[in-house]
């Protein structure tokens, strides 16, 4: 009879655990929140903020095993819902204040899904023809239009991309009198030129240092409309060339629902 109660109280008692695909990670400062497709089971330590962080869990990058796990989530969360996490509680929020640390994570292969969230989009990073894939957006960063994401090569580490602030020219310059030939801009050397009406809104950036550049015609960038000089208009101009960036291309790289 003693050895059926402690049996039962055991089971009762048991730490919290939670299998399924992952669902949601963010990187907070030093420490790695995530959650899985289905809720947690179990008790859960008192230090949990049940109501805002219940199935959240905390693990540290501080530690090499920590590092160890990021890099086990990333995998599984590349592999969508084809593969699914087993965590074991620690039973306390050592990590992260009122979220649970994670003691025990293993990675296994599914053959259906965990459930009907797993089958949920996930969010797609492209370059700026909006075709090629670069990667899975995992969060938003801090700064305007930035992302932190992750490719199919493997990583102990998230990508953080940001696009470049959106300038554009107000005029382009022209020798000609009628807004066509090698269009200048007078402004922005050596910063990339966005959302542009000119040439199908492609991006370009100054080509070379300004010179002394006489204008016989302009076009402005919003509308589209050519105004013509009086005469010729001496002005410092630079030739622009078109811009490439590295990652997204020739504009800004793009998210969308895959």
């Amino acid at each position: 009879m003693r050895i059926l109660f402690v049996l039962l109280f055991t089971m009762m008692s048991r730490n919290a655990s939670s299998i399924g695909s992952v669902e949601y990670l963010e990187v907070d400062n030093n420490v790695v929140l995530f959650s899985t497709s289905e809720p947690k089971s179990g008790a859960r330590p008192t230090c949990v903020n049940i109501a805002n962080s219940g199935d959240l869990w905390a693990i540290s990058l501080a530690t090499e095993s920590g590092r160890a796990v990021y890099s086990l989530i990333l995998t599984a969360m590349a592999k969508g819902n084809t593969a699914a996490l087993n965590i074991e509680s620690a039973n306390n929020c050592q990590d992260k204040d009122g979220i649970e640390s994670a003691s025990k994570v293993s990675v296994g292969a599914v053959s259906e899904p965990v459930s009907d969230k797993a089958l949920s989009h996930s969010i797609g990073l492209y370059r700026a023809d909006g075709i090629s894939r670069i990667g899975t957006v995992l969060s938003m960063g801090i700064e305007r239009n930035s992302w932190y994401y992750v490719t199919e090569e493997a990583s102990s580490e998230t990508l953080f991309l940001q696009n470049e602030a959106d300038y554009r020219a107000v005029y382009y310059y022209f020798k000609s009198d009628d807004c066509t030939g090698t269009p200048y801009i007078s402004t922005y050397e050596n910063i990339p030129i966005f959302n542009t009406t000119y040439d199908n809104g492609n991006a370009y950036i100054s080509d070379g240092p300004s010179s002394s550049e006489y204008a016989r015609s302009r076009m402005h960038e919003a509308n589209g409309y050519c105004h013509t000089y009086s005469s010729n208009t001496v002005l410092s101009l630079y030739k622009i060339k078109p811009y490439e960036h590295e990652i997204c291309g020739q504009g800004k790289c793009v998210i969308r629902q895959d």
